[in-house]
């Protein structure tokens, strides 16, 4: 079987098993793993403001990747270190034990985690890397999953800060995002407020 009809496979069958058939068929070569092609319309600034729970400014740091509960994706958690929070409310500080406070986690698709001897890479198509220490502009929703503090992106609406201007990480941003185009973080944050008191 070729690494593109396994890749293929993985929609069928859980990454652990795709990850024993790879090794049998060529082992010392990592699976990559291609997730899917997002069908994603445009949405203004206002939309995206109004319908996310969460708008904030703030860097990333990776904690952990990780199978999905089904098996059949690679997930990967970062720490959001807030720079500023602009619309919404951040989880409370929960203390689960004296000192330790329950931490705010943005889960993406993707990243790099070995299954049964198998290096698997899984990648988004739809998003470019995300850099630690770089600053991100964030239209978060919470997470799926149901876990308090967890978080994923809205609509693919996530932004690199370079120099007060705002860049989408995700790569047809500019169609998806048209009047965030070339964009101050002022100017996003001025009409991001405006658009949460309508």
């Amino acid at each position: 079987m070729t690494a593109r009809k396994l890749v293929a496979a993985a929609e069928r069958q859980n990454l652990r098993a795709l990850a024993r058939a790879h090794a049998a068929a060529t082992p010392e070569t990592p699976l990559e793993m291609v997730g899917p092609l997002g069908d994603y319309r445009p949405k203004n600034l206002t939309e995206l403001a109004t319908e996310s729970d969460i708008v904030l400014r703030g860097t990333l740091t990776p904690v952990n990747t990780y199978l999905g509960r089904n098996e059949d994706r690679i997930l990967t958690d970062y720490r959001i270190q807030t720079q500023q929070l602009i619309a919404g409310s951040a989880p409370p500080a929960t203390l689960r034990t004296p000192g330790n406070v329950q931490p705010f986690i943005l889960t993406v698709y993707g990243g790099e985690l070995r299954l049964d001897g198998v290096l698997v890479r899984a990648t988004d198509p739809n998003r470019g890397d995300i850099v630690q220490g770089k600053s991100y502009l964030l239209f978060v929703k919470r997470s799926r999953s149901g876990d308090a503090g967890y978080y994923e992106i809205y609509h693919g609406a996530m932004f690199e800060v370079s120099e007060n201007r705002v860049k989408p990480v995700f790569k047809d941003g500019g169609r998806i995002f048209k009047d965030v185009a070339d964009s101050t973080v002022e100017e996003m944050i001025v009409n991001i407020d405006a658009a949460r008191l309508k």
